[in-house]
């Protein structure tokens, strides 16, 4: 047995846009999940969402500050409801959905599972296979020291733009430096994604990365501490959390045992 781990927080918010009734919504619901299992081969999965009172709210008080407001449909409980009663969604404690398919990961196994998100984040998450639904882009996790990808583009005006990708813990660590204004988190003022990588791509050891990470924070922050304390602080919000005692894997199912509790139009 394979699983989808299925982050779906995304899901009731875009059934519930693109569509104006809500069995319109469920039938989208139902597509998204069947193209995740093809697309990742995967016979059974399970559903997490985010609960309120996010762990990560107590960390900082403006976490997430930057977001939009996602306006919700009418219906768009009423979506997350129908989940819950199809294909036991799951939340649970104060965590994100990312960190539950991460808990869930740990705990099922590394080799029994497919992480599913279009979340960036689970790209730190070692060893394991990560699916982003979205870009239908399935990713690798072997090496828990992870790397680094620069990939430059010139325009046709002969401007040139620079994107990096990562994955592993070294992709954690660029995430550590550049921050993420989507969440609010602001990692280190004039560090950007080009220095980041040259910061990092020859690190060999988390000794190594760790080490040049805190030159950066210590030159902005001026003071050891307060270097530490923001180092600290960031590392609590972009560490995908994998370990929880107490929390119990829901049963996978297959997308065929909901068939019977189905709506009809």
């Amino acid at each position: 047995m394979k699983v989808a781990l299925i982050d779906a927080d995304s899901i009731p918010y875009r059934a519930s846009h693109i569509t104006t009734t809500l069995f319109e919504a469920f039938l989208v619901v139902h597509n998204s999940i069947q193209d995740i299992l093809r697309d990742t081969k995967c016979s059974h999965f399970v559903l997490f969402h985010t609960t309120k009172g996010n762990f990560r709210d107590k960390v900082v008080d403006n976490y997430k500050a930057n977001r939009a407001a996602n306006t919700k449909t009418p219906f768009y409980y009423e979506v997350r409801d129908m989940m819950q009663i199809l294909y036991n969604s799951t939340a649970y404690g104060n965590y994100e959905a990312d960190d539950l398919v991460t808990m869930a990961h740990r705990k099922l196994g590394v080799y029994k599972s497919v992480l599913v998100s279009p979340d960036k984040d689970l790209l730190q998450v070692y060893p394991g296979v990560i699916f982003n639904p979205t870009k239908r882009v399935l990713i690798v996790n072997k090496e828990p020291i992870g790397s680094l990808t620069e990939t430059i583009k010139h325009s046709e005006a002969g401007l040139k733009k620079t994107k990096i990708t990562g994955q592993g813990t070294k992709f954690l660590f660029f995430q550590m430096l550049i921050g993420d204004t989507t969440d609010n988190i602001k990692g280190v003022p004039r560090v950007g994604p080009v220095k980041a990588y040259a910061t990092l791509n020859d690190c060999k050891t988390l000794d190594d990365m760790y080490n040049a990470t805190y030159i950066h924070y210590l030159s902005y922050y001026k003071t050891q501490v307060e270097a530490l304390k923001q180092i600290q602080i960031n590392f609590k919000l972009l560490y995908m959390q994998s370990r929880d005692s107490t929390f119990r894997i829901p049963k996978p199912i297959k997308l065929e045992q909901a068939y019977d509790k189905y709506p009809t139009k």
